[in-house]
């Protein structure tokens, strides 16, 4: 049986066998063999310190020198120590890479994490070109971690490079790099709130707010004037579904009845037959080329509306009175009702014109809305946001 072997069974360290052997304290009957060469000790430390270049030798020396110090107080024995010369932000790391090639040692040694090293470059490039061939091969998600990583990369590259031309700057890299991928997010995905409090909620830095705010606002500004629409909704567009890409009221939500009527109307009698009506609309008198009348008993009150069709069937009899040929109970919208409340009811009903009463008297005709009324409005409407758009100007663009 193995040293090894028989620490672990009878669950002990190896090294309390060991000691047990050299004093001679195993049990009797205790048969050893040999370990196998390679076997990895306990205790066995490779000391690895890296500069970012060579006129940081000396630094590089008090590396090893301060981890020598650590592995010999701790009566650890010391196997390796490597010593390179490499930036942080690469990967290229040859002496790295053989070190952990090797397994005569337990314990791998650095000063700090990043000394190994902070983050690839080479794969945020392939990352880049990777999720760019993704998408462009017309696949669907894959957005939200490549976004993190390259805005993420792209401040903190930022931050850094604002501290070799300005060292003075008190400015934390690691804050410059949460910056960079909240506003990436906020830019491509027109989310603002989100990434704020996505960026705070999974960091905890309340110091971040005031930045992340600028930076966010700041990209999402910058995507609204360079892109119609979101990473996310892009690929939605090329397929041929619209996508609103702009948030604003209804015109229709914000104008009443009453602004758009028209206040005179032209009205027919109850009692008034066909023979009556044809030969006055046949004369072209005023008001007669409407398409639709309002119907007013005696009392001036309605009872509903007929139309040209309606008035024109030849299979009514000439001597037959209007109110006689209502189909139906007159469908109306109130004064202070909205265009889109009187756009529905016309698209229920199926009909193109509204009588328009109000509330206090809903048998009073006071005016008429009609599809013409609505469509003229809007026509306003869209000149008036037209000449708004063409006063802004950006970049020397009308």
């Amino acid at each position: 049986m193995k040293l090894s072997e028989w620490a672990r069974k009878m669950g002990i360290s190896y090294r309390r066998a060991w000691q047990m052997f050299k004093d001679g304290k195993l049990p009797i009957g205790t048969i050893l063999e040999d370990e196998p060469r390679g076997v990895v000790l306990e205790n066995t430390v490779a000391i690895y310190s890296r500069a970012s270049g060579h006129e940081d030798k000396d630094d590089l020396e008090r590396q090893a020198e301060r981890l020598k110090e650590y592995v010999l107080a701790k009566g650890y024995k010391i196997i390796h120590v490597v010593k390179e010369v490499g930036s942080g932000v690469k990967d290229t790391r040859p002496k790295l890479i053989e070190l952990l090639r090797k397994k005569d040692y337990r314990i791998l040694l650095v000063g700090h994490k990043d000394r190994l090293t902070r983050f690839g470059f080479n794969y945020i490039i392939l990352k880049f070109v990777s999720w760019s061939i993704s998408l462009g091969s017309g696949t669907s998600g894959g957005t939200l971690a490549p976004l993190f990583i390259i805005g993420g990369s792209c401040g903190a590259a930022l931050g850094s490079g604002i501290l070799l031309v300005f060292p003075h700057f008190e400015l934390d890299v690691r804050l410059a790099g949460l910056i960079g991928m909240a506003a990436m997010f906020a830019g491509a995905s027109r989310a603002f709130f989100t990434s704020v409090v996505f960026a705070l909620e999974t960091t905890f830095q309340p110091f971040g707010l005031l930045p992340l705010l600028g930076g966010c606002a700041a990209a999402y500004l910058i995507s609204g004037l360079l892109m119609k629409h979101s990473i996310m909704t892009e690929k939605i567009v090329r397929r041929g579904v619209h996508v609103p890409t702009e948030y604003f009221a209804d015109f229709f939500e914000q104008t009443l009845v009453r602004d758009s009527m028209s206040n005179q109307v032209v009205t027919l009698k109850g009692g008034m037959t066909l023979h009556e009506v044809r030969l006055w609309i046949t004369s072209g008198a005023p008001g007669s080329s409407h398409k639709g009348f309002p119907v007013l008993d005696e009392q001036g009150n309605l009872i509903g509306v007929v139309t040209q069709r309606d008035l024109f069937d030849t299979n009514e009899p000439v001597t037959k009175r209007i109110e006689e040929i209502i189909k139906r109970p007159p469908a109306v919208v109130y004064e202070d009702s909205t265009l889109r409340e009187a756009v529905d009811l016309m698209a229920e009903e199926g009909i193109g014109r509204l009588p328009v009463v109000t509330r206090t008297n809903p048998l009073k005709v006071i005016g008429i809305i009609t599809r013409s009324d609505i469509l003229s409005a809007q026509r306003k409407c869209l000149e008036e946001a037209r000449q708004v758009r063409q006063s802004i100007r950006w970049l020397g663009v009308r």
